[in-house]
């Protein structure tokens, strides 16, 4: 059953995906039509499911379900993911490359991809900044779209990757 992604509760289960490149406003207009059949369709332990599907900065393609964990076989989500990769296929892109960071542009209003691989080289000259907003794309409740989807990179996993502080400096900083 589809449900208008508005209609989700809160602690209904997400699933992200991001493109590789950005889609044109027809490709996510044809992908919205597609998830939202693919929703009608999606079934756990032969029931429906109470899905739905958002398409976001024509870069993400969100699955949400209105159901327990527990309620989700994972024959239902490998078929989420078999069908993200036939349209992955059809769009000559991959929804799954985890080797992508997005950041937000807020003058564009756009996500802007850029390889992992690159993070800690610009973190080091400065260009990545702990406050610079990045998409949260480990999210998994709707909920999180609303506070915890677009985040400071110094809150998100990519911490880890900026110079920690030295304890001397902290120490000495108010003297």
């Amino acid at each position: 059953m589809y449900l208008n992604f508005n209609e989700l509760p809160g602690d209904a289960r997400i699933w992200v995906y991001q493109s590789e490149k950005e889609l044109t406003d027809a490709q996510a207009k044809e992908i919205a039509e597609k998830t939202r059949a693919f929703c009608e369709s999606w079934t756990s332990h032969g029931d429906s499911l109470r899905a739905s599907s958002l398409i976001l900065y024509n870069r993400f393609i969100i699955f949400g379900v209105d159901s327990p964990s527990d309620g989700i076989c994972g024959r239902a989500i490998d078929a989420s993911a078999r069908f993200i990769m036939e349209l992955g296929g059809k769009y000559q892109t991959d929804f799954l490359n985890r080797n992508i960071v997005f950041f937000y542009d807020p003058v564009l209003k756009k996500a802007r991809p850029m390889p992992l691989a690159q993070t800690k080289e610009l973190i080091g000259k400065g260009e990545i900044l702990p406050e610079t907003p990045v998409f949260n794309t480990l999210i998994q409740r709707k909920r999180d779209l609303l506070d915890k989807w677009i985040i400071p990179a110094g809150e998100s996993w990519l911490k880890s990757r900026f110079p920690k502080e030295n304890a001397y400096q902290s120490a000495n900083n108010g003297r």
